[in-house]
């Protein structure tokens, strides 16, 4: 399959990046410099911007699926200043794929984000209110018209990141089947990419959001 990357660039796309070239996909990353992307016969790296719908259709011509792995960057004052990255090119990118004619889009998000925070303990809804409070927000406010569009979504919610390798595999379940994600739960990026590929590569969890924990 041909797939577009979204954040190719960061710890969780660069390893589904990889995932994706070893599994024998074709992959362009859309990216603002190449950073640590590999050389790769298979991977086709195109710089541009998020808000330049005209170059996001041009890179998303012939793709099966859009993998977006967005995020801000971390700073000390994330907390504290109003984010609009998401707001800002979600819609964009599904605009760019509307003119492309490409309709599978998967997107990185995060647990907490939206009617999923209910779910969450009393210590992780503190750290949704508070650490990630304008981050989260956003997210949530850009999802919404997507949930609402004709594309063929799905919205990956994964628990705190971390590095290094999974002990387990990690639980993915369809977030209408979720009563309650005890503590502040954490999954790997490793964990994180491989599910994001599947949701990409196989239609799994076709406009549904999914936890990953």
């Amino acid at each position: 399959m041909k797939l577009v990357v979204l954040g190719a660039t960061g710890r969780t796309g660069l390893l589904l990046v990889r995932q994706a070239l070893a599994a024998g996909h074709r992959v362009t990353a859309y990216v603002r410099g190449r950073g640590d992307l590999p050389e790769h016969p298979d991977l086709t790296v195109v710089t541009g911007t998020l808000t330049d719908a005209g170059a996001l259709a041009a890179a998303f011509a012939g793709a099966d699926a859009v993998v977006s792995c967005l995020g801000p960057a971390n700073s000390p004052t994330l907390p504290f200043t109003r984010q609009t990255l998401m707001t800002d090119t979600l819609p964009v990118v599904a605009d760019a794929m509307r003119t492309a004619g490409v309709d599978r889009l998967v997107v990185l998000s995060a647990l907490g984000v939206g009617d999923s925070a209910r779910r969450t303990s009393p210590l992780a809804r503190f750290a949704y209110a508070t650490f990630t409070r304008t981050v989260y927000a956003d997210k949530a406010t850009a999802e919404g018209p997507l949930i609402a569009s004709e594309l063929d979504w799905t919205l990956v919610y994964p628990g705190v990141l971390t590095d290094g390798p999974a002990k387990t595999p990690a639980e993915v379940r369809d977030l209408a089947e979720v009563d309650a994600v005890p503590g502040l739960p954490r999954v790997t990026r490793g964990e994180v990419a491989r599910v994001l590929l599947g949701a990409a590569t196989t239609g799994t969890w076709s406009r549904r959001i999914v936890t990953v924990v």
